[in-house]
């Protein structure tokens, strides 16, 4: 698993509904490969809005990348009032 997988896992109970079947959501490998490099800020943008503890308690190995992902995206974390919306225009500004 490398760092990006890493990230994803981790992520996955927390920003994601654990009911969907993320295999369904996998853009095809080719276009997957085409977005992946503009979209690299993703995986740690979503990992800053983890709290240290959520990061202790899901893989711990990942401290310093959540580290340097906090340092870079001054983000709100999950359970702050507002995260909702920084999600969403996020995601608009990213597209």
């Amino acid at each position: 698993m490398d760092a990006e997988e890493a990230i994803n896992a981790t992520l996955c109970g927390s920003c994601f509904n654990p009911l969907i079947d993320r295999r369904s959501m996998r853009l095809p490998d080719n276009l997957y490969n085409a977005v992946k490099p503009p979209f690299k800020h993703h995986s740690p943008w979503h990992l800053s809005r983890l709290t240290r503890e959520d990061i202790l308690a899901r893989n711990p190995a990942l401290i310093p990348r959540w580290e340097e992902a906090r340092e870079e995206f001054k983000t709100k974390f999950l359970n702050e009032v507002g995260s909702g919306e920084e999600f969403l225009r996020f995601h608009r500004e990213m597209i």
